[in-house]
């Protein structure tokens, strides 16, 4: 692989799989103030408006924390989350990365970006919090991760 200094291109993009009980765990938080939204209406107005707006709060803020894809740059890591946001951080932060299963991804001290327990990856980053993500194919993704930092520790 050529790395043109200077510039930044993209290596490598999985989506973030969501799997059924996570779609439904969101449905449910989105009801627990649709619902009484809508039988408040006939009762109190006032408090429906207030129900729909704390739904409209909540979908939003579902829609913008969730990982949509990962993407791998020449110089950084970028999780998309819903438009216009991301997070990314630079390849010298990162010490390299592998897989994790079990309860770890659910119980665990750093960033969790994860959009389904199935493929969990742990990227290591000893000065900053680690962060666990699950693209749709984490062997694919673990090797192009190290195949940029191999490539990237090699330029500086």
């Amino acid at each position: 692989m050529n790395h043109y200094v200077g510039t930044e291109y993209l290596i490598y993009e999985s989506p973030a799989p969501t799997e059924g009980w996570v779609k439904a765990i969101f449905i449910g938080i989105i009801s627990l103030t649709l619902i009484p939204a809508i039988i408040l209406i006939q009762i109190d107005l006032i408090g429906a408006w207030i129900m729909f707006i704390a739904t409209v709060f909540d979908a939003a803020l579902l829609y913008f924390i969730f990982p949509r894809k990962y993407q791998i740059f020449t110089d950084r890591v970028n999780i998309v989350l819903g438009r216009p946001f991301s997070y990314s951080f630079s390849l010298s932060s990162v010490q390299g990365c592998s897989r994790i299963d079990g309860s770890t991804p659910f119980v665990y001290w750093g960033l969790r970006l994860a959009s389904s327990n199935k493929g969990v990856i742990e990227i290591k980053r000893p000065r900053d919090m680690d962060v666990v993500i699950s693209p749709a194919d984490p062997e694919t993704f673990i090797e192009q991760l190290n195949r940029t930092l191999s490539t990237y520790t090699k330029t500086i």
